[in-house]
Formats: structure tokens, C-alpha cells, sequence
């Protein structure tokens, strides 16, 4: 223990005499550990941290699937049979949920906020106790939905001020008065909840009953999903056979809720993190993990760099304290014990920096990114911290020790040393080359990136987005229908229309026009399902090869409003109202994906498209074709698309979007106002402009691009200083050979091409192994890439090009160096 402490002492004390280099390798350090340990931190808690559920490794989600449907949500007699045959044996507890999103009203300001229905195990099944009163238990399940509910922290803390009396108030939602059970816990969060769409409060459903349609083996409620949590014992393949053979038994019992045109179906349980962070973000977080490792390698290869020259000015201090007895192994010791202290004191500011950085990242995250509230610094991530930078610490301690250590003593001190440092000078040589290849894969990615990005971004979405402002309405549905105000067509048609001209009205409103579905709005406001499609009078074979559309609500004005163009035919007018519906049938205008697939050779308008499948299509009137656009993601264009008028077919929410003269943003306060005036209890929720929204959308790929080209910056800077290093040191080293030469004839412009050639070839090197990783390596990005090819020509000239240049940049002070050399000073220098 003494001889340690003797070591750190004369450690500090030599690293103080050398404040430049200890300053430097520190920096360095930390510019490593830094970002590797905050990246950690959102890969840690968006992937690795388990989720705040009690056992959360036993919780799965249950789904269907049909061969040739895809995936499918369980319908209410399945969950039933489950729930009757497979609990408690195989499932401790199941639930089935279903996102709601309502009107919470009451107060001075109504409000849109999300929740979700759940069958009586839902506690049950997640293991969390709540915060204040209690949850509800199997036994108050009802058919319906029953007046009890628990919230979440934030909305006791934001609705209600954190009043501990809240257990028993009331609280209004979509016109129905339900009584609060109980407050959940901080931080608890509905699964897969986000920042986008949070989750605040839960009812107690049984999804049959009113207001929900009877119990169908048919009827399969988009976004409602099953949890459970496996019993006991059970693995997930155990729960996996039980659910298979089910399936196979359902359908041999009911034949007809199984189309054979489906091609099978089928029921898989999967880990419920595994549901919660999809695929694509796994692998996203994984690649800007690998980025980031890269540049905590190339700062660990300058560090080690630095070390190795260090040690070579050491060399003479090093051979004579061996020939005065000092072993090998305590002269190593002593090394490693300086790099342990440098190692130490550069992660400890790399984590201080982590620290800082996590909070900006986290902000930064995209509102869609799955459990970005869970993003922290915590002991895990300090400990890793700790782990990366002793083992790191011992890896580049290592080589600069032995190498500066071997040392024979039988040999005179000038021959050891001169091995010393030829040993060196191969061994720095490879790492900067090492360097220059991970820096070069990593700008290559970054080009990719960012090219795709910039591509993304030039993406015509096929409608005017300037000046344009859009917000979200949702009529209140109670829970017994016959309750709502608006409820009725007949009631939500004028209601409607009156906030059309209300806003119309408006100072520097150009337009106004509705839309059941928002260009670009998040998930929780995406509304409309697909449906089958044919021309009228089409021969059908078979019906599983219907080719299907999206079916969308719009208001008259809605494409002229957008700058959508019309090809054929006409748009819709308030003439196409209920009324003429039953006259003269309902008018829908397509798009011209729609036309193309069902009328190839063209005449769409003034026919008649007939929807979904034989025996059950209802059949509307084709009055105008508009062009292709896109709405739901600027990387794909929509496919077939036909659109019914509000006037016929008014839904339940629906998009306002306003054009205005000035700046969108500053007209959601008087259309609020407006919209309020008409009627008090309706929130106006959404709001964003479209430019936001555009935004929104490139988010994720926007961040990964950011966080690359970053991190390309960082491994650019680091092997820049690490050529210059590697020249100086060249430079220093040949100072009498390169003084013998000029005094031979030796030009200074020979000595420049000299010191110049051996970093410019060195760069190469590292260049070409760089370039060909990144060739191999481009189809790991396949899926996160846009526009561009995989081997993008520009990404993929610019990366070593530029590269070339700072390695240029940082050999041309060595090699005027070298060229200033005086002959007669250097062949003074032994």
C-alpha cells in the first residue's frame, strides 16, 4: 500500500510538470467518456432499464395475426376465452385496453387529454399500487364503462393542485360524471404512453354493453391490446404454444369469423418491451450507440499516442533507472499509475459532462420517442462510466508502458533507446491510422445521414404549407349516446359549419377548411381505417386481392385551401349534403392512385366505385379526382385515398386548417376564442402549424443525423490532433537527419514534400480501410436512409476528402517546421 501511494504521489507531482500534455490527454478523455456515457444513458433508459412495472420481464402483449391481413387486435370473445380458459394456468392476470382520448370540461379551461379504457385486471396485471385511495378490482367490472376512474400524478397535480382530499371528487369527461378512485404514483405511465400522447387517467371498461357494440369475434377495435403477465413458472414459449392452440381451436369453431381469404390466423405473445420500443428505434439507438463508441476509441488511440511520446522523451530516465536496479515491472507500474490518474480525472469530467448533457438531450428527444421521461444519469450509468474508463485506462496505459520499458540492459543506452523509440514511432503510426479509418466510416455515416436528411427536407409534399395553421375539435360522446348535444349528424353538421364561418370572419384569415384528418398530426389524431375498393361492375376472383384505400373526411374548399390540384370533375360543394345523399347517393372524390387501380384507361368521374367486400359494398358517386399528395410521412407518398364530404358524413373529430395573411402561430388565441364563443365546453387542442408539423415528421431522422454529425465532428477533431501529433513527433525525432540532409544539398522544399508525404500517405491509409468499413458496413442504415443511395457518391468522396484536408492542415505546421531547420544547429543536437 505505501509503494501504491509513493506511485500516485510522484505520478502527480511528474503530471504537474507537464501541465500541457496532462491537460490535453484529460480533455481528450473526457470528450470520449463524455457523450459515450450520455448516449449510454438514453440507450439505458430507453432499451436496457426495465420498466417501472413490478416483474416487468414477466409482462408480454397478445396480438393477432392473419397470414395475409397482418397484424390484428384480439376482438372481445377472444380476450374473453383467454381470460375464462387460460388465467390463472398460463396468466397470472390479462387486460385488454383501449386508447380514449376526451373532453375534460368542469373547469375555466377545457382541455382534450388522453386515457384509456381497461378491463378490471389492469393494476393487476402491471403490480403498481397507487399513490392515494385504491384502483378497481375485477369484481366492479360491468359491462360498460363504470363510473369510477383512477388519474395520473400529473393531472392531480395540474387539475387539482395536488389536493390530498382529491380521492371522491368528481370529474367531468365527455359529458359523464365519473368519481376518482385513486391517484397512481410519479412516473407511472401507461405502456407505451409518450410525451405526444400521454396517458392521465384510466376507466374501468368491459367493452360490451353501451356505449360499445355487442360482442363480435368480427369486430376488432383498432389500437386495443391485450397485456398479461405469465403465471408462475411459465415461459414465453409455454404461453406461446397455449395461445397457438387456442387459435387453431377458435378457428375450427367459428369458421366464419376467420375468412379463408385471410390465409390463417394466428395469436403471438410478445415481451412487452419489446412492444414498446419498436425494432427501428432499437436499432437506431444502436447505431448512434456504435458512433459514439467509435469516437470513445479514437480518443482513447490519442491518448495512447500521447502517452507513447511522452514516454519516448522518458527514455533516458526510464534506461537509467533500470540500470540502477528499478525492475520492469515497478517502471510499468509507475506508467500505469499516471494513466490511471489521467484516466481517472478525464471520465470523472466526462460524467460531469454527461451530467449536464443528458438534460438538453433528453428535451430533444422526438415527442413519439417511447419512454423519454425514463432518460437519466443514474448509478448504472456511473458505474458503466467507471467500468469503461479502468478498463480503457489499463488498455492505453499498457502499450506506452511496455513499449517505453523495453529496455535491455545489456545494450548500451543510446542503442535501447533508439529501439524505444522506433517501437514507438510503429506503434503511434498504426493508431493514428486506426484513427483516421474510424473517423472516416463515421463522416461517412454522417454524410449518409445528413444527405438524407437534406432530402427529406426538399420533399414536396404535394400541397402549400406556408402561412397555414391547424388545430383539432372533438365532440364529446357520453356514455350514453342519447346525452350529447352533438351527437346526431343532424346536430354536428351546423355546428361545424358555424365555427367554419366564424373563423372566416376573422381579421387575415384567407381560408378556412375542414379536415377529419390533419396532414402530418401524430398518431392519437390519425383517424380513418382501410377500406376495399373496386370499380363498379368489376370481375373479382378472389376478394383477398381488393387492393384497399384510406378513407378521409374533408369540407368543401378543403383542396383549393391546400393547393391540391383537380384533375377531373369537380370538388365538393354544400350542395353535397345529407339530403342529396339520398337522391342522388353519396359523392366522394379520389385520388389518382385510387383512379389509376380502378379505371387504368381513365373516365373515373361519373362512375360509380363500390366499397368493401361482395355481398356487403355500398357504392358512391365519383365526382372529381385530385392529385396524389402526401399526409401521413413526407418519405412516402399516399396511396389510394378517397374522400366523403362533412356535410354527408360528419365524424366525431375533425381538423380545422386556416390560411392566414401574417404569421399562422399568432391566430390560435381569436380562433380559440371563437370557437369557445360558440361553445364554452369545447377544447380546441393540436394547435400547430404545418411547418411544425413537417417538422414533427423528420424529427427522428433530423436527431440521428444531428447526433452522427457530432459525433463525426468530435472524431474529426481528434484525429486531426492526432496527425499533427504524429508529424510533430516525426519532425522532432528526424531533426539531425533532416539537418544532414539540407547540408548535403537538401532543398527546405525537399525537407516540406518529406515530412508532408509521410502524413499525407499515413492519411490515405487510414482513409481507404476507413472508406471500404463504410461501404460494407452502409446496409446496417438501409431502413434509416431516404433519397439517397446506400454508396452514395458525394457522402462517400466528401468524407475522406475532407479528412485529407485536415490532416493536410495539421501536417503543414510540422513540415514548415521541418523545412526552417538550420543544418549547422541540427547536426549540433546528440
Amino acid at each position: 500500500m505505501e509503494s501504491l501511494i509513493a506511485d500516485l504521489r510522484f505520478a502527480v507531482r511528474s503530471l504537474k510538470h507537464r501541465r500541457t500534455f496532462t491537460i490535453v490527454a484529460v480533455l481528450t478523455i473526457a470528450l470520449g467518456i463524455g457523450p459515450t456515457a450520455t448516449m449510454y444513458s438514453v440507450m439505458s433508459g430507453i432499451l436496457l432499464n426495465p420498466l417501472g412495472y413490478k416483474d416487468p420481464g414477466k409482462l408480454v402483449a397478445i396480438t393477432g395475426h392473419f397470414a395475409n391481413g397482418g397484424d390484428v387486435p384480439l376482438s372481445m370473445p377472444e380476450f374473453l376465452a383467454l381470460r375464462q380458459t387460460l388465467a390463472p394456468r398460463v396468466f397470472s392476470a390479462l387486460t385488454s385496453t383501449f386508447p380514449v382520448v376526451g373532453n375534460l370540461t368542469g373547469a375555466d379551461r377545457p382541455e382534450r387529454i388522453g386515457s384509456s379504457g381497461a378491463t378490471g385486471e389492469y393494476f393487476d396485471v402491471l403490480g403498481v399500487k397507487p399513490l392515494l385511495g385504491r384502483t378497481w378490482t375485477t369484481a366492479e367490472e360491468t359491462p360498460g364503462i363504470t363510473q369510477i376512474n383512477v388519474i395520473s400524478y400529473e393531472l392531480w397535480q395540474q387539475r387539482f393542485g395536488g389536493r390530498a382530499d382529491v380521492v371522491g371528487k368528481t370529474i367531468r369527461i365527455d359529458d359523464d360524471e365519473y368519481i376518482i378512485i385513486g391517484v397512481m404514483p410519479k412516473g407511472f405511465s401507461h405502456p407505451g404512453s409518450t410525451r405526444a400522447n400521454p396517458v392521465q387517467l384510466w376507466y374501468l371498461c368491459g367493452f360490451t354493453g353501451t356505449p360499445f357494440p355487442p360482442a363480435n369475434r368480427l369486430a376488432r377495435t383498432p389500437a386495443q391490446t391485450v397485456y398479461a403477465r405469465l403465471a408462475p413458472g411459465v415461459s414465453l414459449a409455454q404461453a406461446q404454444a397455449e395461445l397457438s392452440r387456442a387459435a387453431r381451436g377458435w378457428v375450427s369453431a367459428y369458421p366464419e369469423a376467420y375468412p379463408a381469404r385471410l390465409k390463417g390466423f394466428s395469436v403471438s405473445v410478445t415481451p412487452l418491451n419489446d412492444v414498446i420500443v419498436a425494432a427501428p428505434v432499437r436499432r437506431g439507438l444502436l447505431g448512434l450507440m456504435i458512433a459514439v463508441s467509435l469516437v470513445l476509441l479514437i480518443a482513447c488511440a490519442n491518448v495512447a499516442g500521447l502517452q507513447l511520446m511522452r514516454g519516448i522523451g522518458r527514455v533516458g530516465e526510464i534506461t537509467v533507472r533500470g540500470a540502477l536496479g528499478a525492475t520492469r515491472f515497478r517502471l510499468v507500474r509507475q506508467l500505469l499509475t499516471e494513466s490511471a490518474v489521467i484516466g481517472i480525472a478525464g471520465g470523472a469530467l466526462g460524467l460531469l459532462m454527461a451530467i449536464g448533457m443528458v438534460g438538453l438531450v433528453r428535451a430533444n428527444l422526438p415527442d413519439t420517442m417511447p419512454r423519454a421521461t425514463d432518460v437519466h444519469v443514474n448509478a448504472g450509468v456511473v458505474a458503466i462510466g467507471i467500468a469503461v474508463t479502468t478498463l480503457l485506462t489499463a488498455l492505453f496505459g499498457v502499450l506506452p508502458a511496455l513499449t517505453s520499458t523495453r529496455i535491455s540492459l545489456a545494450s548500451s543506452l543510446r542503442a535501447s533507446a533508439a529501439a524505444a523509440v522506433g517501437s514507438a514511432s510503429r506503434a503511434r503510426t498504426w493508431l493514428v491510422v486506426g484513427e483516421i479509418a474510424l473517423a472516416v466510416l463515421l463522416l461517412s455515416g454522417a454524410g449518409l445521414f445528413m444527405r438524407s436528411f437534406w432530402a427529406l427536407q426538399r420533399v414536396d409534399p404535394g400541397f402549400r404549407t406556408d402561412h397555414l395553421l391547424t388545430l383539432q375539435l372533438a365532440i364529446p360522446y357520453p356514455n350514453h349516446p342519447e346525452r350529447g348535444k352533438y351527437v346526431t349528424p343532424s346536430a354536428r353538421i351546423p355546428y361545424y359549419t358555424e365555427v367554419l364561418r366564424k373563423i372566416a370572419e376573422l381579421p387575415n384569415v384567407e381560408g378556412v377548411a375542414l379536415a377529419g384528418l390533419v396532414p402530418f398530426t401524430p398518431p392519437v389524431f390519425q383517424g380513418g381505417q382501410g377500406v376495399t375498393f373496386s370499380a363498379e361492375g368489376a370481375t373479382i376472383a378472389d376478394p383477398a386481392d381488393l387492393p384497399r384505400a384510406q378513407f378521409r373526411v374533408v369540407g368543401p374548399g378543403y383542396f383549393k385551401l391546400l393547393g391540391i390540384p383537380l384533375h377531373d370533375g369537380r370538388d365538393f360543394t354544400t350542395a353535397d349534403d345529407s339530403a342529396a345523399a339520398v337522391t342522388a347517393g353519396l359523392a366522394i372524390l379520389i385520388n389518382e392512385s385510387l383512379a389509376h387501380k380502378a379505371w387504368p384507361t381513365g373516365g373515373a368521374v361519373g362512375k360509380r366505385l363500390a366499397i368493401g367486400p361482395p355481398g356487403r359494398q355500398r357504392f358512391f358517386n365519383v365526382v372529381g379526382v385530385v392529385a396524389d399528395s402526401r399526409s401521413l410521412t413526407l418519405d412516402q407518398v399516399d396511396g389510394p385515398i378517397l374522400y366523403s364530404t362533412y356535410t354527408q358524413n360528419p365524424p366525431f373529430q375533425i381538423g380545422v386548417m386556416v390560411r392566414t395573411r401574417g404569421d399562422a402561430a399568432a391566430m390560435q388565441t381569436p380562433i380559440t376564442r371563437v370557437v369557445q364563443a360558440i361553445e364554452p365546453d369545447q377544447p380546441v387542442f393540436g394547435v400547430a402549424t404545418m411547418e411544425d408539423l413537417l417538422g414533427s415528421d423528420v424529427s427522428q431522422r433530423r436527431y440521428a443525423a444531428l447526433a452522427v454529425a457530432i459525433f463525426a465532428a468530435l472524431a474529426l477533431t481528434l484525429s486531426g490532433i492526432g496527425v499533427y501529433g504524429l508529424i510533430a513527433f516525426m519532425v522532432s525525432q528526424r531533426t539531425r537527419e533532416l539537418g544532414l540532409r539540407m547540408a548535403l544539398g537538401s532543398t527546405p522544399g525537399a525537407a516540406l514534400k518529406l515530412v508532408f508525404g509521410h502524413g499525407f500517405r499515413l492519411t490515405l491509409i487510414g482513409a481507404a480501410l476507413g472508406l471500404a468499413a463504410a461501404i460494407v458496413g452502409a446496409t446496417w442504415v438501409k431502413s434509416m436512409v431516404f433519397g439517397v443511395s446506400l454508396h452514395d457518391p458525394v457522402a462517400f468522396v466528401a468524407a475522406p476528402l475532407v479528412l485529407l484536408i485536415i490532416a493536410a492542415v495539421a501536417c503543414w505546421a510540422p513540415a514548415r517546421r521541418a523545412a526552417a531547420i538550420d543544418p549547422i544547429v541540427a547536426l549540433r543536437m546528440e
